[in-house]
């Protein structure tokens, strides 16, 4: 994944960013589907550009008059 070579500085997500891998975990013995959860998997480079990015993001939906939540 390059995010040079990609699209990056053009405004569009590399493709490795927009990956998800879901995971079923067991919660049970039985191997209903039911007893199963499914965990998502994200690209550890997104979370750590999302959390660079939050600042800004809020500061800009303040400025708009918008008052994120944080929760």
């Amino acid at each position: 994944c390059s995010p040079g070579s990609n699209g990056w500085y053009l405004g569009r997500w590399p493709s490795c960013f927009c990956r998800t891998h879901v995971v079923l975990l067991p919660k049970g013995a039985s191997g209903s589907p039911l007893d199963f959860r499914p965990i998502s998997l994200t690209s550890a480079l997104f979370r750590l550009w999302s959390a660079a990015r939050l600042p800004y993001a809020v500061q800009v939906l303040t400025a708009a008059g918008v008052r994120p939540s944080l929760a």
